[in-house]
């Protein structure tokens, strides 16, 4: 990953100019980090056959005290982190809130860079887990 994104990314898009300051690099990397995360986490286990434990765990079904679940989710997803995107270190998921009017939890994930690089090398993404279990990240 010389240039921050995946074998598929530069397959498929082999026209992108190749990324010059340390900021550029780091937005390119943190991108690819992203949109893996989002095919990631909205993957459920049991889906690729090559691997079958890829992706999240199935969410539905779920049900105890919310601190007891929360914690199980940040655990899932870290662990999940973790295994899949090793371009990340040190993953930290925290529950943040819940959007009470769509019941949809929100978590903080923090996380360091593991790549070489001469820019900072810590990151944080926010998510929502909407009503039907997607988990958006920005």
């Amino acid at each position: 990953m010389a240039d921050g994104r995946t074998l598929f990314e530069r397959i498929t898009q082999p026209r992108v100019k190749a990324a010059t300051t340390p900021s550029q690099r780091k937005d390119v990397l943190v991108r690819s980090i992203v949109q893996h995360l989002r095919d990631l986490l909205n993957t459920r286990q049991g889906c690729c056959s090559a691997a079958p434990d890829y992706g999240m765990p199935d969410l539905q079904g779920e049900t105890d005290s919310r601190g007891r679940l929360a914690r199980e989710l940040e655990t899932k997803i870290r662990n999940t982190i973790t295994r899949y995107e090793p371009r990340l270190g040190g993953v930290r998921v925290r529950m943040q809130a819940v959007e009470e009017a769509r019941l949809a939890p929100r978590f903080v994930i923090t996380a360091r860079l593991t790549g070489q690089g001469d820019y900072s090398k810590d990151v944080s993404f926010s998510t929502i887990v909407d009503p039907l279990g997607k988990i958006e990240i920005s």
